[in-house]
């Protein structure tokens, strides 16, 4: 909420493609898929980890 609010409303036609992709980025779907990614391909990473340290344990 407070990063939109500083950002002023503009128009698609006077936003350049970068910042165009910004505002696009910032959208509310996609930084839940790229978390969800995330989280999907850190999942077996974690995993393996926790058993590494688990054995070494032992």
């Amino acid at each position: 909420m407070g990063s939109r609010a500083r950002i002023p409303e503009t128009t698609d036609d006077d936003v350049g493609p970068r910042c165009k992709a910004m505002k696009t980025r910032r959208s509310a779907r996609v930084p839940l898929e790229n978390v969800t990614m995330l989280f999907n391909a850190l999942t077996p990473l974690v995993l393996a980890l926790i058993s590494l340290a688990v054995a070494v344990l032992r």
